[in-house]
């Protein structure tokens, strides 16, 4: 459906729904349009990687209650170093507590212990290529090429994506394996060969998929991701 916005209305995105039964439309602007759908409530399996990300989301969350006003700017001047980009397109500069947060929650996934201490700044380099991505029915694999190492590469994919045209959505790439550590390499010499086990995911051999590695520093500062949002991945 397109919506048309008269003035003094210029774009609108967002969803409207009755609170009793979430019935409702979800806004969204697209190529100079609004469109809208009819909103759907996602299905809450509750699944061991859904468990495991909220764990981490409450570990931290209450790591940040305790953190020192003098902690607290340290992390709001990292935080200026990191831009991100909103629904609307629109690009915002982190917040102290987004900056801890982010740090720690990939502390966390590696299992590693939160920090309060803004570490300094050291933002690792994008890798260069992959090359040979293929899977089994339980493990996903591919060589990494890269020029300046990181000290670890977070990977995540995407479920199948059954069409060529099909581009996986940030919020679709997940971890290969539900125990987040095994899905953060440490770097060695490239190329690396890497091998994954992944579970809780469809066959991913011989389908498309969308993939992401995101560098990640000794002190967990990621910098620029490299991904595909739609590749063959070979059947092994």
């Amino acid at each position: 459906m397109i919506v048309s916005l008269i003035a003094p209305l210029k774009e609108i995105s967002g969803k409207q729904a009755d609170p009793v039964t979430s019935e409702g439309l979800v806004y969204m602007p697209a190529a100079g349009r609004t469109l809208a759908r009819q909103m759907v409530v996602p299905a809450n399996p509750n699944t061991s990687r859904q468990q495991a990300i909220r764990t981490i989301q409450t570990l931290t969350s209450a790591a940040m209650k305790l953190v020192t006003e003098s902690e607290r700017e340290a992390w709001g001047t990292l935080a200026t170093n990191f831009t991100r980009t909103g629904r609307l397109g629109q690009s915002y500069t982190l917040n102290w507590s987004q900056c801890y947060a982010m740090v720690n929650n990939y502390r966390l996934m590696n299992g590693q212990a939160i920090t309060d201490t803004a570490p300094a700044l050291s933002v690792p380099a994008t890798p260069d290529s992959i090359a040979a991505l293929q899977a089994t029915d339980t493990e996903v694999s591919f060589d990494l090429s890269y020029t300046t190492g990181a000290a670890f590469y977070l990977i995540e994919v995407s479920r199948p994506l059954l069409s060529l045209s099909r581009q996986a959505r940030d919020n679709e790439f997940v971890t290969p394996s539900a125990d987040f550590a095994d899905s953060i390499i440490t770097a060695t010499t490239s190329p690396q060969s890497i091998a994954i086990d992944y579970s809780g995911l469809p066959d991913l051999s011989g389908q498309r998929i969308g993939w992401r590695i995101t560098p990640l520093s000794a002190s967990y500062i990621p910098g620029p991701p490299l991904l595909d949002r739609n590749a063959a991945c070979a059947a092994g």
